[in-house]
């Protein structure tokens, strides 16, 4: 998938992903808007392409092709969108991706750090439009870099240095008239925009109409679709194979809005086999921990947790202990519904009962009572 392989190098070149960080910060919101962004660009690619592929099927004259000569013009056209132009878009996305990163550091440090200096990488392969550029010093906030902010070409390697002090002047000077020409494509400051490819890329021509473009937004990133949010900053994303006539799905729901109201990220997921193709980008986050090939039933923040319930009419003991045990077996974060007149010191007692029993290989961090709407924590590993 072009988007996925794109969002990874974007990653790389950031960083780090949406999962390392805090969703609250502006790593975040810049991460949620590169990726946005990227989703539209693939989509748009991939518009454009199938639109050459259909166009192929006449030769110059209008007259249709046969179908091996369709086959062979549709092949070439392949070749080119996803081997010669996605190996250029590839090296932008990484680009782009160092380079926004490095902005919101700029902008956190532009009190004591107020000035920039384009730097090139030096060699013989820089174009001379870029050299010309190297070791110009400007305030952050400078027009300069609404236009020369690196990556100013595909492939381009330039960056830029953050540097203290007030004194400008020390760089190379270069009057304004004497500005090079640079790709138009480049002409922005992708990073302080949000953006990994320019809008006016032209895979977006002539495509102001068509649907998946006008209703991809930032909801649909890996499937997920904002169901609430808060002015706090919390919010609620259920993916779109989440099964939302499941007998759990109101509790999970419900959870997911405890954390949601205290200005928490959260994600209700679907269930999905680990054999199953999507489980590897849907629960990409779990590879690498023992909880790899499991689907817990929400994400908060970075943490995931599943919840149990019970249908017994007379839950006892036993009913308590299984809860947690179903619950660890796809997460240390566990919410139990709760079981009408126990208490917290009850709970505590059960959990420890299971955790020193002789080779018990239960993890719980933290466990948490669903009673009613509300949640409390009843335990919280130290």
């Amino acid at each position: 998938m072009v988007a996925k392989q794109l969002v990874d190098a974007v990653t790389t070149g950031y960083g780090k992903s949406l999962q390392d960080v805090d969703y609250k910060t502006p790593d975040a919101k810049m991460l949620r808007n590169l990726e946005t962004n990227v989703y539209q660009f693939s989509a748009a690619k991939n518009y454009q392409q199938l639109k050459d592929i259909t166009l192929a099927m006449r030769d110059a004259d209008g007259n249709l092709r046969n179908f091996k000569d369709f086959k062979d013009a549709a092949q070439k056209i392949s070749f080119q969108y996803n081997e010669t132009w996605l190996a250029t878009e590839y090296n932008t996305a990484i680009a782009g991706g160092q380079m926004a990163g490095r902005w919101v550091d700029f902008e956190a440090n532009k009190e004591s750090m107020p000035n920039l200096q384009y730097v090139t990488a030096g060699d013989d392969r820089v174009r001379p439009e870029h050299e010309a550029l190297d070791g110009v010093i400007k305030p952050i906030d400078d027009e300069f870099w609404d236009t020369y902010y690196p990556p100013n070409d595909y492939n381009c390697r330039c960056d830029v240095m953050q540097i203290p002090g007030d004194d400008t002047e020390s760089g190379k000077e270069l009057a304004e008239q004497d500005y090079p020409a640079i790709n138009p494509l480049f002409k922005v400051n992708l990073a302080k925009e949000n953006l990994v490819f320019p809008q006016n890329h032209p895979y977006f021509k002539g495509i102001k109409d068509v649907p998946v473009i006008n209703t991809f937004a930032v909801d649909n990133i890996s499937g997920f679709k904002t169901l609430k949010e808060y002015k706090n900053g919390g919010f609620i994303k259920v993916h779109d194979l989440v099964n939302k006539e499941a007998d759990d799905y109101k509790s999970v729901y419900e959870c997911t809005d405890h954390f949601a109201k205290k200005g928490e990220a959260t994600f209700i997921y679907p269930k999905i086999n680990k054999n199953n193709d999507l489980y590897k980008t849907v629960y990409a986050d779990l590879k690498g921990t023992i909880y790899w090939g499991t689907s817990p039933d929400f994400r908060i923040g970075k943490q995931f947790y599943e919840l149990e319930g019970f249908t017994t009419k007379n839950p006892g003991s036993g009913t308590l202990k299984h809860m947690i045990q179903r619950g660890a077996d796809q997460s240390s974060r566990i919410v139990i519904t709760n079981i009408p007149e126990s208490t917290d010191r009850y709970y505590k007692k059960r959990l420890f009962d299971l955790l020193n029993q002789e080779n018990s290989k239960i993890v719980v961090d933290e466990l948490w009572v669903k009673d009613g709407k509300e949640l409390r924590q009843v335990y919280k590993k130290q």
